[in-house]
């Protein structure tokens, strides 16, 4: 994985964050099952409207990941405004703590719609098949 990466953890988790371009990549295992929770881009995306009908924002322009006292930080742009991103995984308790802060830094009003922000998992191949730890599964 080309760009930053950036790794923490406690007793319960192991949360890996890597950026490629604007895909915030990230991985969350449990660490006493060995069960990977998340693993895969973040899904950030936001639309507003403009003249011509809505932009449509995916993912985060110029987007960073560093570690900053005992928390991993995400920053970027999303569809405008800007977001922080914070993930904390406190040493003593087995605990995942998770913010997303958008802030405008402009003067101008800025009206968001469709407003969404999640974890993924990878469930299938480049070609669909389900991947084989997830075939015994069902919704």
């Amino acid at each position: 994985m080309s760009g930053s990466r950036c790794e923490t953890g406690n007793a319960a988790y192991h949360l890996a964050v890597g950026v490629v371009g604007r895909d915030v990549l990230v991985q969350l295992t449990d660490v006493k099952t060995g069960f990977v929770l998340c693993d895969g881009a973040y899904a950030y995306r936001a639309s507003r409207p403009c003249a011509e009908g809505q932009i449509v924002g995916h993912g985060l322009q110029g987007a960073t990941a560093t570690l900053d006292a005992g928390s991993l930080r995400i920053e970027g742009m999303l569809a405008r405004p800007d977001v922080e991103h914070k993930y904390r995984l406190h040493p003593k308790r087995e605990i995942l703590d998770e913010e997303i802060v958008l802030h405008n830094s402009t003067a101008a009003t800025i009206e968001l719609e469709h407003l969404a922000f999640g974890m993924t998992q990878i469930v299938s191949d480049e070609v669909g098949h389900i991947l084989l730890d997830l075939q015994a599964d069902r919704l």
